[in-house]
């Protein structure tokens, strides 16, 4: 253990030396050190990247929706109603709870509780049939079994 703490001593000072001595580039340095430098992505290939999983996801989306309006009076498939009250919460309570911008889709009577499993999916889905919100619609960012889970919570709330 002595003799590691040892090497370790002399090859900093060794990679000091160098360094101070101005003959040293970054590179050699790092190679004295034993360090890899790690790509590191810059703000416009992240972005880049992240608009093209966004594309991606919208894409899928359309898709499947398409699927499932073409599936007739076919009965749709809902989701888990604890994991959507929680998708609720996170993604749609700042406009669909009572004095939220949005039409208040939980109480009795309220515009939510018109709503079945055949409208509730493709406003999900895609927001068909929602007006254009204050702020970003978060639909086109979840997944169909959030989509699912969230449809199962809204229809159980709803009396449905």
């Amino acid at each position: 253990m002595a003799r590691r703490g040892t090497l370790l001593v002399a090859m900093i000072g060794l990679a000091i030396s160098v360094a101070a001595c101005g003959r040293a580039s970054q590179a050699e340095i790092e190679q004295a050190l034993g360090i890899t430098p790690t790509a590191t992505a810059s703000a416009a290939e992240i972005a880049g990247a992240t608009e093209a999983a966004v594309r991606a996801t919208m894409a899928a989306e359309t898709a499947v929706a398409a699927a499932v309006a073409s599936g007739g009076g076919r009965q749709v498939a809902l989701g888990d109603v604890t994991r959507g009250s929680r998708q609720f919460l996170t993604q749609c309570s700042g406009c669909h709870r009572v004095g939220g911008a949005g039409p208040d889709l939980l109480s009795p009577g309220s515009a939510g509780a018109a709503v079945n499993t055949e409208t509730l999916m493709p406003l999900l889905r895609e927001g068909i049939g929602h007006p254009v919100p204050p702020g970003p619609y978060p639909a086109p960012l979840l997944s169909d079994g959030a989509i699912a889970d969230l449809a199962a919570y809204i229809a159980s709330e709803a009396g449905g």
